[in-house]
């Protein structure tokens, strides 16, 4: 048995979630092709050496670099290896997580590239193509979903007549029941299930060469490509979608408990983020209309001693 195949028996053994395992095993992967070495017999010199390979040749910003040191220092441990975490940098994560969301028009304007005029002269290939996608996009926004959750949907989560999506929490077997309220997302799947014919127990959106499911970094990496291509995509992601939809429904009124049981969110602090985003967006409307001027008015003369 090599590395992997005793890593993933042992996470499995130990009841970790689905997406635990395809993220470590993912990681464990990439350590592989880093250092022709045994994971096991990897040093805190390799870990920290590897970490500035990802920040400088990927990319990867700090809160997920620290999330990889957490993960390979596991890895490392679970297979058998010793080190010493005391003598690998810490990654210092600044502030609170920035939000970075689509504006309305611009998600608008996306699926509008991507949904296809039923008269529109393409092949079917090339209508189906596009047909998920918009589907993808349009069920993603509407009920706040995650990449991975995204990637382990099948046929049957999906119930029409009642007009809701079946999603399985993370990290629990817990089962989530999500109304689908937008008339036009559910126009949008009936178009794109007639054409599909998906068996119940088959993925919802399969993988264009193969009836297998998508990755979740491959619906947040090219599928999230074809999505974008008529913006500018600038610092936003996939998770950028959940991350919209969350702030335009605080913008248009509903309570933050309320968001809290879109999200799926355990505590309530996870979603107060999303206050933090809108009353940013606020504050740049006051400026702009010159509101503390104007308020000015009011306040003028009144003693604040």
């Amino acid at each position: 048995m090599d590395e992997i195949e005793k890593l993933r028996a042992t996470l499995e053994l130990g009841e970790k979630s689905e997406y635990t395992i395809r993220d470590y095993i993912w990681i464990a992967e990439k350590m592989n092709s880093f250092i022709k070495r045994k994971i096991s017999k990897w040093t805190e010199a390799d870990v920290t050496k590897f970490l500035f390979h990802m920040k400088k040749e990927w990319k990867v910003k700090s809160r997920t670099l620290s999330k990889y040191r957490t993960c390979m220092i596991s890895i490392i441990k679970l297979l058998g290896g010793r080190i010493d975490n005391t003598l690998i940098p810490q990654i210092k994560v600044k502030g609170e997580a920035e939000i970075f969301t689509f504006e309305r028009e611009e998600i608008n304007k996306m699926l509008k590239k991507m949904t296809p005029a039923k008269t529109a002269r393409i092949s079917s290939k090339r209508r189906s193509w596009r047909m998920k996608r918009a589907c993808i996009l349009a069920l993603t926004y509407a009920c706040a979903l995650r990449a991975g959750e995204v990637a382990d949907l099948l046929r049957s989560d999906l119930n029409l007549k009642k007009r809701f999506l079946r999603v399985r929490a993370k990290k629990s077997d817990t089962v989530h029941k999500i109304p689908i309220i937008d008339e036009l997302v559910l126009k949008l799947l009936r178009r794109y299930l007639e054409g599909a014919k998906l068996k119940p127990d088959e993925p919802l959106f399969p993988h264009d060469r193969s009836n297998t499911p998508y990755l979740a970094r491959a619906i947040s990496g090219r599928i999230f490509v074809d999505l974008t291509e008529p913006i500018k995509v600038e610092e936003r992601t996939f998770h950028s979608f959940r991350h919209s939809r969350a702030t335009h429904l605080i913008e248009d009124g509903m309570k933050l408990n309320q968001v809290q049981k879109l999200l799926r969110h355990k505590s309530i602090k996870s979603t107060e983020i999303y206050d933090h985003a809108t009353a940013e967006g606020l504050r740049g409307i006051f400026e702009e209309m010159n509101i503390p001027e104007k308020t000015m008015k009011v306040w003028n003369g009144v003693r604040d001693d």
